[in-house]
């Protein structure tokens, strides 16, 4: 079954932002891809219904 996936960027103050939709896994990581190489900021595809997170990229990591 595919699903409905959409892509969101976290800007730097933690607010999301929505980018894109895209139908299926394949193309929300394709998609997914295409947005993470336009910016720094961490950005992932999820299914808004499951609650499911199939990726993230740019992913910010707290100092240590």
């Amino acid at each position: 079954m595919l699903r409905d996936y959409d892509i969101f960027e976290v800007l730097p103050d933690g607010s999301k932002i929505w980018r894109v939709n895209a139908y299926g896994v394949e193309n929300a990581l394709i998609a997914l891809t295409n947005v993470a190489s336009k910016t720094k900021n961490e950005c992932y595809a999820i299914n808004i219904r499951s609650k499911d997170i199939i990726g993230r990229l740019n992913e910010q990591k707290p100092p240590t």
